[in-house]
């Protein structure tokens, strides 16, 4: 999908911004998926791996800078193309 973007945009047809935010943290712990509050937690990959997290209020907050800032965010891609 990502590809795809990329290259309609290349066409010059449209212009995104894509943000990576890693697993949702509020979620992950809700469901038990990165540390159960409720019981035991299951460890992936021996559990010595660095795993990276984002809250929902912090991946809205970026979209919400995003969409206030297009003409900023859309000169970043250039950077990262």
């Amino acid at each position: 999908m990502e590809n795809h973007v990329r290259q309609v945009a290349a066409e010059g047809k449209i212009t995104f911004t894509g943000l990576h935010t890693g697993l949702f943290l509020d979620w992950a712990i809700e469901v038990g998926a990165l540390v159960n509050a409720r019981g035991p937690t299951r460890v992936f990959n021996g559990g010595d791996r660095l795993n990276s997290a984002t809250t929902l209020d912090s991946i809205g907050r970026a979209v919400v800078e995003v969409v206030n800032r297009l003409d900023e965010t859309e000169k970043l891609l250039s950077l990262y193309s």
